[in-house]
């Protein structure tokens, strides 16, 4: 699959084609979650602040809803 930089990937949901693949991938020292389809590889679906962290912890049967959250020095949120 790859990773975002440098370091490893955790994937922890599949929907129920195979077709998305959730987790979070090391990226500069934090975790950031991860989506990966064939057709665009993976991708970073990003922080809500620049130094926070995110993890991607399900996918819906039909992979269009990602479940996860979001955490930074004021806490966790959920997404």
């Amino acid at each position: 699959l790859g990773t975002l930089q440098t370091g490893s990937n955790n994937l922890q949901g599949i929907s129920a084609d195979g077709q998305v693949l959730v987790g979070h991938s090391d990226w500069n020292g934090r975790f950031h979650a991860i989506v990966w389809t064939e057709a665009g590889g993976m991708e970073g679906l990003g922080t809500f602040q620049t130094n926070g962290s995110s993890n991607a912890y399900d996918v819906s049967d039909d992979g269009a809803v990602i479940v996860g959250n979001n955490s930074s020095h004021y806490g966790g949120t959920a997404c």
